[in-house]
């Protein structure tokens, strides 16, 4: 799914009112729908909603949905947010439908008169993401005290104070903070960054209608990764296959006290689908590798408690490396050598990270490799500390300048690449924030790179199901439960 920016959904708009052709109150009514829908579907009828509507097209949206909950039975009132002197015409319509219903509103010029805010959901249709500055005092006091309400808080669109893009001069403490997002047609670029996405909480993509065929011819360089994007990405599996034509995925892993690094991402590239999986251990892994995964080959490399040397006696197809390797100096030069001499397709993770970090000579990266940062290692490997939208220029230079691509982890875990793209994931769960969930993605893409995908796919396909595998653990553990090892039970490809 692209993400669109503010200026091409309202392209979208326009050319959905006049190609389809389609009023624009009409729009706005199919829009409201959609919300009606999510609302029917998890708010119950005994709770009280207050819906702020603000002046312009999202304010309408929110006086359309006012008039179809309080026609189901549900108890609403709509609070008027008097921000401006004027008022688009498609929420003049909106108004007027809502009074001729006798529906119960109150017109707010000052947060004095917030008693509204002791409903038990409060929703935020104020300015969606039309907003052209910084919100007014008016706005400022009551996001505030929105912010504190005790009740659930549902934004539309956008919340109110959040830009849909480059919010790197947003003042953070003036934004309505929602549990969930009801957002249309396409989610926005700044719901995939901690900084200000943590105020849109969970969000929900609409689909409101908008021509695909205009949408289609949209140039973006950002994409949403779901279930239609990945499918047809995947390679069919034929009837007369076998292991060798399901390629060999070597694990370059592991060291004295983290050689569960090496067994969870072994085991993870064979439940990828990967045909032969050989792990690179030192001789203090040997013994509990056999003995967990009887499925894995063992090679030994030099050392016993940490890698010294690493000498491939198979024929590897795809290779990760950096998972519990530990930075002894050793280790990092024998770590470095491989990597410069290296011409398989590679993953890159944990330990041998911080050793490229440590050296900085990133001339060294074979074309195509696949680095796998969380946000620490990124700043190592930058040598500064980053975040929200202005890591995506950073990253994306790097990836341009050393033609790699770059798995940035995270709640909308990144995939960058040379082109300039960026694929932000939708799976996943707080849960995953637990020790050796990146070690089981190393395996996970370093499997699917065995198997003749190419980096991209390989990346973009292993992010997602690495997420998928993720929910649904936690719906069998819960967040606070799940272990890594819960993410390779539950991980599934499907044929």
């Amino acid at each position: 799914m692209k993400i669109l920016s503010a200026s091409q959904i309202r392209q979208a708009d326009s050319f959905t009112i006049k190609n389809e052709p389609i009023a624009s109150v009409d729009l706005m009514e199919r829009a409201a729908r959609e919300l009606y829908h999510w609302f029917h579907n998890n708010i119950k009828r005994t709770q009280t909603i207050a819906i702020f509507c603000g002046c312009s097209n999202n304010g309408g949206d929110g006086l359309a949905l006012a008039r179809m909950l309080h026609q189901t039975g549900y108890s609403v009132r709509a609070i008027l947010v008097k921000h401006s002197e004027r008022t688009s015409p498609d929420y003049n319509v909106n108004l007027q439908r809502l009074k001729q219903l006798n529906i119960n509103f109150i017109e707010i010029v000052d947060v004095v008169e917030a008693e509204f805010l002791q409903a038990d959901v409060v929703v935020d249709a104020i300015i969606g993401y039309g907003l052209q500055g910084q919100l007014s005092f008016f706005l400022t006091r009551l996001a505030k005290q929105y912010n504190l309400a005790n009740a659930l808080k549902i934004a539309i669109d956008i919340p109110t104070g959040l830009f849909a893009e480059n919010n790197a001069k947003q003042n953070d403490n003036i934004i309505f903070k929602a549990d969930t997002t009801l957002t249309f047609q396409s989610p926005k670029r700044s719901f995939m960054f901690s900084d200000f996405g943590q105020y849109v909480g969970n969000f929900k993509v609409l689909d409101i209608g908008l021509n695909q065929s205009f949408i289609a011819n949209l140039p973006s360089d950002h994409f949403y990764i779901d279930e239609h994007f990945v499918k047809p990405l995947l390679l069919k599996r034929e009837k007369f296959n076998h292991k060798g034509t399901f390629g060999h995925a070597a694990i370059v892993a592991g060291s004295i006290g983290k050689v569960g690094a090496a067994i969870l991402s072994t085991k993870a590239a064979l439940k990828s689908g990967a045909g032969l999986v050989t792990a690179i251990v030192p001789q203090c892994g040997l013994n509990p590798l056999q003995s967990v995964a009887p499925e894995i080959m063992v090679g030994k490399c030099h050392g016993v408690h940490f890698t010294e040397e690493i000498l491939l006696d198979i024929n590897p197809t795809a290779i990760g490396i950096g998972p519990g390797l530990s930075t002894e100096k050793s280790t990092a030069t024998c770590v470095l050598d491989f990597i410069k001499n290296q011409n398989k397709p590679l993953v890159i993770d944990a330990d041998a990270l911080n050793i490229l970090s440590a050296h900085k000579d990133w001339s060294i990266l074979p074309k195509n490799s696949i680095l796998t940062p969380h946000f620490g290692e990124l700043d190592r490997m930058l040598d500064h500390t980053y975040r929200g939208e202005e890591v995506q220029e950073l990253v994306t230079h790097f990836c341009k300048t050393h033609q790699v691509i770059v798995v940035l982890k995270g709640a909308h875990t990144a995939v960058y690449c040379p082109i300039g793209r960026v694929y932000f994931n939708s799976t996943g769960t707080n849960g995953m924030a637990t020790a050796g969930s990146g070690d089981v993605l190393t395996g996970v893409i370093t499997g699917l790179l065995a198997q003749n995908y190419s980096a991209l796919n390989a990346a973009i396909i292993g992010v997602y199901y690495h997420g998928l595998a993720g929910q649904l653990a936690s719906c069998k553990k819960g967040n606070r439960a799940m272990i890594a090892s819960d993410i390779i039970e539950n991980f599934h490809i499907p044929d």
